[in-house]
């Protein structure tokens, strides 16, 4: 239950001191390499994001070109409206 508390020598103390700092130096290395690749999701959902608004815009655009040329009437039709 008691436990026999002792200070560390210096020695112990540097040894200590080495390891955290190599801690450190790795959990920053693993900090950059989620925030690259947090980075790049981010890019590559903004390119997804700007295909779909072409296609949707392509999409209205050859239906708005579909109903100038078709409108209801067939070229013969509209042909054969003005012979009269």
């Amino acid at each position: 239950m008691s436990e026999i508390v002792r200070e560390l020598t210096r020695e112990e103390l540097g040894a200590v001191n080495n390891m955290l700092r190599a801690e450190n130096e790795k959990l920053k290395a693993e900090l950059e390499e989620a925030r690259l690749a947090v980075e790049h999701n981010r890019h590559v959902a903004e390119e997804n994001q700007l295909k779909y608004e072409l296609r949707y815009r392509d999409g209205v655009i050859y239906g708005m070109k579909y109903a100038l040329r078709c409108n209801g009437v067939s070229g013969g039709e509209v042909d054969r409206e003005y012979e009269r």
